[in-house]
Order: structure tokens, then C-alpha cells, then sequence
């Protein structure tokens, strides 16, 4: 168990989910303020606050402290919030491809382009996968190694 702590999958874990927060960080000023494509910001602040959950979940659990910030119970709010927020951009995907099909939107202007939403509402699908599947991982890893046998 100790090679999946600190192996070449746990550090390509930690830097997707870092690009994923570096990608957004970018993402909510540019599409918010410069091109007043509010809806594609505000996905991408969700899509940072999910990475930056799934970042400090591998991080944790790589450096043995999981167990002491979190417990299963948490662990498993951390999961049903993925869980949640992967539902919510998944509807969120499916609203803004059909708006941009039904209404023939072209990609640009980028400040009404419902199919920039849709990227970044389906960025948030996979981080809330991401910390959906990692949450239950990190709960199960909790439960063995700290039960009461």
C-alpha cells in the first residue's frame, strides 16, 4: 500500500487535479470579466472548488494524515457532494448543447456562447466523479486500516 502513496499514478493524480484548479483559476476571471460570459465562469468556480477538494483529498492521503482530518462520515459527504454537484453539470451540459443546437449558436461571440458553459459545466461532471470515486476510495481505505477488529 505504501508504493500507491507515493507512485507515479498518486503524482499524476496530484497534477491533473492541480492543472484542474490552475485551468479554472484562469478560466473564472477570463470568461467572467473579460468576456462577460457569466455562466462559463461561474461553472468554472465549481469546477476549482471540486479539484481543489480532490487535490487536498490526495494530498492527505498521500502524506498519512487522511484519518485526521476526516473521518468516514465526512469522507462520505465529500462523495454524495460529488455525487451532487456531477448530477447538477451533467444538467447543466445537456441544457446548454441543446440551447446552443436548437438556437444555432455560433462559438463566437464568446459572451453568448452556451457551448463554452457546456465545457465548463461538463468539467465539473468529471471533478464531481472525481471527488465522488475518490471520497468512497479514501472512505473504504479509512474503514479498513482504522477498524476496530
Amino acid at each position: 500500500m505504501a508504493d500507491a502513496r507515493g507512485g507515479c499514478v498518486m503524482v499524476f493524480k496530484i497534477l491533473t487535479s492541480s492543472m484542474g484548479i490552475i485551468m479554472g483559476c484562469v478560466a473564472f476571471p477570463v470568461f467572467t470579466f473579460l468576456f462577460v460570459n457569466v455562466h462559463a465562469g461561474l461553472w468554472a468556480l465549481l469546477s476549482i472548488i471540486q479539484a481543489s477538494m480532490v487535490l487536498h483529498l490526495h494530498l492527505l492521503y498521500k502524506s498519512y494524515r487522511l484519518e485526521t482530518w476526516h473521518t468516514p462520515h465526512s469522507l462520505s459527504a465529500c462523495r454524495d457532494l460529488g455525487l451532487l454537484t456531477m448530477v447538477g453539470g451533467l444538467a447543466g451540459t445537456v441544457y446548454y448543447i441543446y440551447t446552443a443546437v436548437v438556437n444555432q449558436e455560433p462559438m463566437f461571440p464568446i459572451s453568448d456562447s452556451s457551448k463554452i458553459a457546456a465545457v465548463w459545466a461538463f468539467m465539473c461532471v468529471k471533478w464531481g466523479a472525481g471527488l465522488a470515486f475518490f471520497g468512497q476510495k479514501y472512505k473504504l481505505v479509512i474503514d479498513r486500516e482504522y477498524s476496530l477488529l
